[in-house]
């Protein structure tokens, strides 16, 4: 396999799960703030949201997760899929270049690298599926009543 090619198939990976915590973040950010009602005062609010903002953006996914598991239940699959996501992610983003890490700068190598990398993306893009409707629905149900209360 060509190296160039490689990387991208690898970016796309990456930028996967960086999607992926975004959509789980915004999904905790939209649910905390509408506990604390900020909808009802964006102005006033603007500064606590963007501290809330830092904090869950300062997160580990696994505690990005687990803070959305304990606020509600998503779907009854939800935690399973996550679950199976997250170990996906820490391995693609921890483990697989140290287990390639030799093996990568052959054709064959990255060949292989890739169809682990295909798997684990698989699982993360699962994930992403199912939360990215969820935190679009959030959100534009949050800025719809921010938007009343302005």
């Amino acid at each position: 396999m060509e190296r160039s090619i490689f990387l991208q198939e690898i970016g796309k990976v990456t930028e996967l799960a960086q999607y992926l915590e975004l959509e789980l973040g915004t999904i905790l950010l939209v649910a905390e703030a509408e506990d604390k009602e900020w909808e009802k005062s964006p102005v006033d609010n603007s500064e606590a949201y963007e501290k809330l903002r830092d904090s869950v953006n300062n997160n580990t996914l696994g505690q990005t997760l687990r803070s959305i598991q304990k606020k509600f239940t998503l779907l009854k699959e939800f935690p399973e899929i996550m679950e199976h996501a997250l170990k996906s992610r820490n391995r693609f983003t921890h483990h697989v270049f140290r287990e390639f890490s030799l093996t990568m700068h052959t054709a064959e190598g990255r060949a292989e690298m890739l169809k682990v990398v295909e798997e684990l993306r698989s699982s993360m893009q699962l994930a992403y599926d199912v939360a990215s409707p969820i935190s679009d629905r959030l959100v534009s149900a949050h800025v719809s009543n921010a938007k009343k209360n302005s």
